[in-house]
């Protein structure tokens, strides 16, 4: 069996020993790069910032659609259509754990590209 990519909304799991978090300390280390896993002590990258982005892109664009619906209603006034949309658009807030996931920390350039010491691109001389 190989290891599984966790999609959808899901809370994370640690990208070593697949151990799983809980709501709250995900929700309470969601603005932080890193973060170490309590199981097997390892540290991983935290990836939140561009899903929860993502996130309200999608509930914007629905809430659009959702507002245009209500509004071609007679019945329904604007106080409504306010209210319903400032209701789902605080029911976000609590899903933000659900999109972070964790990866593992790795080296951002493959090994023929480190830059050296000098700041000059390793590699291949000549």
């Amino acid at each position: 069996m190989g290891t599984r990519k966790p999609h959808g909304l899901r809370l994370p799991l640690c990208p070593y020993c697949e151990g799983r978090f809980l709501y709250g300390d995900v929700r309470r280390h969601i603005r932080d790069k890193t973060g170490v896993c309590p199981n097997c002590g390892k540290r991983f990258i935290i990836r939140a910032k561009g899903r929860i982005v993502l996130l309200w892109c999608i509930a914007g664009v629905l809430l659009c659609l959702l507002n245009l619906l209500f509004w071609s209603l007679e019945q329904v006034n604007v106080l409504f259509i306010a209210g319903l949309t400032a209701v789902l658009l605080c029911c976000l807030f609590p899903l933000h754990p659900f999109v972070v996931r964790y990866r593992r920390l790795q080296d951002p350039l493959p090994p023929g590209r480190r830059r050296g010491a000098d700041g000059k691109k390793g590699g291949k001389t000549g």
